[in-house]
């Protein structure tokens, strides 16, 4: 599942890795959730941020159609395309999350990708996806201890001193830790 999906780069490279390493499970789904306008749910605890001004409707990609566009082509080159892989739930996460969870109970969560720097909207994903990951899971985190929202997220939600926090030396903007 990714939170936050911008212009697509994760969501699709997610469903590469997916097709290339399992080309035939057509249970394992990639899920992104994006308003598609900008960021929503800005907060004090955002604006606490000594890096930059924060401001509602940051990040904003009105990337749906082209996204849509990009997964049938994607679509046409699967062994098992009759089942859908891609799905795009576009809306505020403070309110989808839930009702995905809801509308999908037997959901199991391998990777969590939280990309959307605000601390509401971070701290509703962890607390609907959170509990669907099991151990050996992967949770990650953009713009951990940048943006000072989903930073305090993190720390409301799980605890800093519990995490084993990890980064890539070729891209040290993307931390993550294993569940």
């Amino acid at each position: 599942i990714e939170c936050g999906v911008y212009f697509g780069n994760s969501l699709m490279n997610y469903a590469n890795y997916s097709v290339s390493i399992e080309p035939y499970n057509y249970q394992c789904k990639i899920i992104g959730f994006d308003t598609f306008s900008g960021g929503v749910g800005l907060t004090e605890k955002d604006r606490k941020n000594y890096s930059f001004e924060r401001e509602e409707g940051e990040y904003k990609a009105d990337s749906y159609n082209d996204l849509l566009n990009s997964i049938e082509i994607f679509n046409m080159d699967r062994p098992v395309d009759n089942i859908e892989k891609i799905k795009l739930i576009k809306g505020d996460i403070r309110k989808t999350s839930k009702e995905y969870i809801e509308d999908n109970p037997q959901t199991i969560i391998r990777i969590l990708n939280l990309t959307m720097n605000y601390y509401e909207p971070t701290l509703v994903a962890l607390e609907n996806f959170y509990p669907r990951i099991p151990k050996g899971g992967i949770v990650v985190i953009n713009g951990l201890n940048y943006a000072s929202g989903c930073t305090q997220a993190l720390n409301d939600y799980l605890g800093l001193k519990n995490l084993e926090l990890m980064t890539f030396d070729f891209y040290p903007n993307i931390t993550y830790f294993k569940v």
